[in-house]
């Protein structure tokens, strides 16, 4: 839920995440620490900048009421439109077990064109 509180906030400041996680057990210099990690584009970034307020590509909390405060804090943007280096195509892999083939394509989920049986998922890791 607290997850979805981020999104809604950010996303009423107009500013788009490319990543928000709660982190678990991550180390640090005194132990481990729990806490939130942001990460922006930097066309977020300067947006940001941009409009007087203070951002940077990867940002991490210590508790959720630490996002809040700075969200607040941050000037209402225009970028409702993620940043797509990519041109709209998915690097994705096929999930036949029979085939498995890696495509660019413009939609995921779309049938394989090698094998027309499995549908083109993304994968954590690539080929390569």
């Amino acid at each position: 839920m607290s997850k979805r509180k981020i999104e809604r906030l950010l996303k009423s400041k107009g500013i788009i995440a490319t990543r928000i996680e709660y982190e678990r057990g991550c180390p640090t210099p005194s132990g481990y620490a729990n806490g939130w990690t942001l990460e922006f584009t930097e066309e977020t970034e300067n947006l940001v900048h941009e409009n007087g307020g203070d951002l940077s590509t990867d940002m991490e909390f210590d508790n959720l009421q630490d996002v809040i405060e700075f969200i607040s804090a941050l000037p209402s943007i225009n970028n409702t439109e993620p940043s797509n280096p990519n041109n709209g195509e998915y690097y994705c892999q096929c999930d036949n077990p029979d085939c498995g083939n890696w495509y660019e394509v413009s939609k995921v989920g779309v049938t394989c064109k090698e094998c027309h049986k499995g549908t083109m998922q993304p994968q954590d890791v690539e080929p390569w």
